[in-house]
């Protein structure tokens, strides 16, 4: 063990050796490197690596318990083993407060006392490093948990101690924490809550997980969190402390909240596509049956009465022209009305000629159909764009124009569509009464939930917006090519 003496009495100096290096029956070996100043002292400290230190408080350049001040303050990591003329327990006391690891009286001292002193010294200092460093450890873990951890005192529970997330979550910093109760900082019916919760860990003995509880904050307002309170017991198993863990599950359940709440919505969309693609099928069943069915009954019949015609062996040409006029006529309107169920049903000008121009026809369409005025406005001819995300572009503009004639009571329509970039912007503003907010979120605003759908299954952004009097304005962002 190497040892630095600082002792300016020759003879305390010489015994002090004997004791430490005289006795050859001790195996450990002792250095001892001997200063008579504390001057000296702090100087040889930083030119050798030393053990422990053994100090004199009455030096030529320093006296009383300033020395173990000054000698403390340059190297707080050193054991420091003090010697003293006076029998003074106070004095002793000081000492140790001051930093020493140890207090010796001179005319005391022997060699198994010396030696053991400065043993236990160096090992209490290196108990203390460790026990420091655990402690830095813990406390960096437990500042850096991003939850709240806090610990209440068993008796009183009011708060010993708070980590830097619970500072954030609760608005306060921890000096305004520390020794308060719950009814010193939340609403009387939370703090009911929390401390009959405490009294129940700290009876039961037992750890109690609470998955949700609501706290009133004052910087976050009202937020839910998950908690775990554990008791914490002494050497007799009896509870001193109550330690809680509370992890911040606000963003969470909003989170688990609009998730059932779109899975609500997509289900409702589902099934009302169901029941609007069974509409559908009998529409164009009707259709077939009434217009195309009766058409072609016709023809039928007009194909009967023209073999009649030619079996005659006088038959007027003239009339056998007319049928035959007639019949071409009808051939005609089947025909159109072939085109017409087929274009409802997609519209060829998508395959044929692209998006813009299904969207000028769509215009078109609205147009003669409704009677309100419908002004398509596009910044180019074409563009290049996916068939998947030409469809649901197109299918958008479709069933805003729809919500135009059913609910705007608009007399003018402006649909705008413009490239920027990689993206295509489509607007459609009419100038009708407006959409009612309450409408924008509401789930059985089923062509507008279709709407967003088809957006988000294209990465798009949709978003509308209505003023009372004044028209609605439905807006699609969407890139022209996949990511």
């Amino acid at each position: 063990m190497r040892i630095l003496m600082v002792e300016d009495n020759p003879g305390d100096v010489r015994l002090l050796r004997e004791h430490l290096v005289g006795n050859r029956s001790v195996t450990e070996v002792f250095y001892v490197v001997h200063v008579e100043r504390l001057a000296l002292a702090l100087q040889s400290l930083d030119k050798g690596a030393f053990e422990v230190v053994l100090l004199d408080l009455s030096l030529p350049d320093s006296l009383g318990i300033s020395t173990l001040t000054k000698m403390h303050a340059a190297r707080p990591g050193m054991p420091i083993v003090v010697l003293t003329s006076l029998d003074d327990e106070i004095l002793g006391l000081q000492l140790l407060q001051r930093g020493a690891q140890d207090y010796l009286v001179k005319g005391e001292v022997t060699g198994a006392l010396l030696r053991r002193s400065l043993r236990y010294a160096v090992e209490r200092k290196r108990a203390e490093v460790e026990l420091r460093r655990s402690e830095v450890f813990l406390e960096s873990i437990v500042e850096n948990i991003p939850h709240m951890i806090f610990v209440k005192d068993a008796g009183e529970l009011r708060f010993v101690r708070f980590n830097k997330a619970g500072e954030e979550l609760l608005g306060h910093t921890r000096q305004n924490l520390i020794g308060k109760s719950d009814y010193e900082l939340f609403p009387k019916e939370e703090a009911d809550f929390f401390t009959g919760a405490d009294r129940d860990v700290l009876r039961n003995r037992e750890v109690l997980d609470i998955p949700e509880e609501p706290i009133l904050t004052k910087g976050k307002g009202l937020r839910s969190l998950h908690t775990k309170k554990i008791p914490i017991f002494d050497e007799n198993h009896q509870p001193i402390y109550l330690l809680g863990i509370s992890e911040d599950i606000t963003e969470r359940k909003r989170a688990e909240h609009q998730l059932q709440r779109s899975f609500e919505l997509l289900r409702t969309l589902s099934q009302r596509l169901d029941v609007v693609r069974e509409e559908e099928r009998t529409r164009i069943a009707r259709e077939l049956h009434d217009e195309l069915g009766f058409r072609m009954t016709c023809m039928k019949m007009d194909l009967f009465r023209l073999v009649a015609m030619m079996r005659e062996s006088h038959f007027p040409r003239e009339k056998m022209e007319e049928k035959i006029r007639a019949m071409s006529a009808d051939v005609d309107t089947t025909i159109a009305e072939v085109q017409r169920l087929a274009a409802e049903l997609r519209p060829g000008v998508l395959d044929d000629l692209g998006l813009v121009a299904a969207i000028e026809w769509q215009c078109q369409d609205f147009e003669r159909r409704s009677g309100i005025r419908c002004l398509c406005e596009a910044s180019f001819e074409e563009i290049s764009i996916t068939p998947s995300r030409a469809t649901a572009a197109f299918r958008i503009c479709q069933e805003a124009l729809v919500n135009v004639a059913r609910h705007a009571k608009a007399t003018f329509v402006r649909v705008l569509v413009k490239e920027n970039g990689d993206d295509v912007l489509i607007e459609i503003q009419d100038n009708g009464q407006g959409i009612p907010p309450e409408k924008l979120g509401d789930a059985g605003s089923l062509g507008l939930l279709g709407m967003k759908e088809r957006s988000m299954a294209i990465g798009g952004r949709l978003e509308i917006a209505g003023w009372p009097g004044k028209g609605t304005t439905v807006t699609l962002r969407l890139r022209c090519q996949d990511a």
